[in-house]
């Protein structure tokens, strides 16, 4: 096209002749030499309402916002296009987008067609604190600390050797899935016992080659009925069943949890250490008993970071999700007929079912790669999940001091002091027996 124009331009050959010389449409060669259409690209349709370029830097800071933790919905962009082009100047927007504020749907759709590096996306919502606390310099700082204790305790890649614990919950009612309906349907509607029901707590533990603890189970009360009492032995067996006031784990049932823990993993006759992993609740880590507990049976604790179970937690990363998908599934063939939520005397018996569907081996061994604990890589957790912290960090107050501090040095000193915080009291406190402390 560039060479059929140029030898237009210069008089060397006629329209038609450099059409058919070129292979090109005659109409589309005679616009560009007429200068109706400014370049040679390929050029179809109307022109759009903002310009290549423009449109390309937008999409650049779609990309940019989506990574820091503010990703756009469909009217927000199209309220961000409309003040772009107000911005950037030269722009006639319609009447319609004078008003409304917004350039329109169809605008939308044709600029994800022109960018498929974009797309419509059902976003995730970490918390402000989750996003604050998993940044680059607690994780590495953490996977430092990590690698030096397993080196220390000659147990770094033992996927027999180390363990982790999480807890979540489950509701006595289900979450309808995709369902089959006719096209175009505007209104699908599942029907299910209510919009929310009792919650109940468990808590698993596993450790890389895939071997588990059985279950614990709370529920909240003070004492079983009858009928529960009777629904026990449908639960996994060796399971820990249980009940609090508040229907959440405290420092009572970590200590029952503990002793849980020490019967029913495996006993090795070598000196080396079994390394629990916890999240860091307080009722985990800063109990004393729990920790004297896991000492007298040669197990070291260690924590995760705070608030980055979500990424750094192998439990979260491959159990809790599927086993959570498997319960409304069962839960949703099981009572059709009544559409009654489920009660807590057949709760074990469904979540029996799920369990042995979901704790395998490949699900366990899965999870602490894809944390990159075992095989220990701290390159597995990409730079992607650190996106929306830097969105927080922002510089401390200038030093009246002399000496000049340098804002990253102090930023990044932070969340080191934060997660310090946390692991050394673990150190301090697991000491041994109880009399000691």
């Amino acid at each position: 096209m560039c060479a059929a124009v140029r030898e237009v331009k210069d008089g060397d050959l006629k329209l038609r002749v450099a059409a058919r010389a070129y292979n090109l449409p005659l109409g589309s060669l005679q616009r560009r030499v007429k200068g109706t259409v400014a370049g040679i690209g390929h050029c179809s349709g109307r022109k759009t309402v903002v310009s290549a370029r423009d449109e390309r830097a937008l999409a650049d800071h779609c990309l940019l916002l989506a990574g820091r933790g503010f990703p756009l919905g469909r009217q927000q962009l199209r309220s961000l296009a409309v003040q772009f082009c107000k911005q950037r100047g030269g722009y006639t927007l319609t009447k319609s987008a004078d008003d409304t504020g917004m350039l329109g749907q169809h605008w939308l759709d044709g600029f994800l067609k022109r960018h498929p590096a974009l797309a419509i996306c059902k976003a995730e919502g970490p918390s402000q604190a989750s996003a604050i606390g998993l940044n680059t310099a607690v994780v590495d700082r953490w996977f430092n600390e990590l690698g030096n204790f397993l080196r220390s305790k000659n147990v770094l890649d033992r996927g027999d050797k180390i363990w982790n614990f999480g807890e979540s919950g489950i509701q006595l009612t289900f979450e309808p899935g995709a369902v089959v309906a006719g096209k175009g349907a505007k209104a699908v509607s599942s029907v299910r016992p209510s919009e929310k029901g009792e919650t109940v707590r468990f808590g698993a533990c596993t450790n890389a080659l895939g071997k588990y603890i059985p279950p614990m189970v709370l529920f909240k009360g003070k004492q079983m009925s009858a009928t529960m009492t009777d629904s026990l032995t449908s639960a996994p067996e060796g399971s820990l069943i249980a009940l609090t006031e508040s229907g959440y784990i405290t420092s009572e049932m970590m200590v029952r949890w503990g002793e849980h823990f020490c019967k029913y993993k495996p006993h090795s006759s070598s000196d080396d250490p079994d390394v629990l992993l916890l999240d860091g609740h307080s009722s985990q880590v800063f109990n004393i008993e729990f920790l004297n507990i896991m000492s007298s049976s040669n197990v070291e604790v260690f924590a995760l970071p705070p608030h980055s179970s979500h990424e750094l937690q192998p439990l979260a990363k491959s159990l809790f999700k599927p086993l959570k998908n498997k319960w409304d599934e069962l839960a949703q063939k099981a009572f059709p007929p009544d559409h009654r939520n489920v009660s807590r005397s057949n709760f074990l018996k469904l979540f029996k079912e799920c369990w042995d569907t979901v704790a395998t081996v490949s699900i366990a061994q899965a999870g602490f790669r894809a944390c990159g604990i075992v095989p220990f890589d701290r390159s597995v957790v990409s730079t992607e999940v650190f996106q929306p912290s830097l969105a927080t960090d922002r510089p401390c107050a200038a030093s009246s001091s002399a000496n000049d501090v340098e804002v990253s040095d102090v930023v990044a000193d932070i969340p080191d002091q934060v997660e310090a915080s946390g692991s050394k009291a673990i150190a301090e406190v697991n000491i041994g027996s109880s009399d000691e402390v």
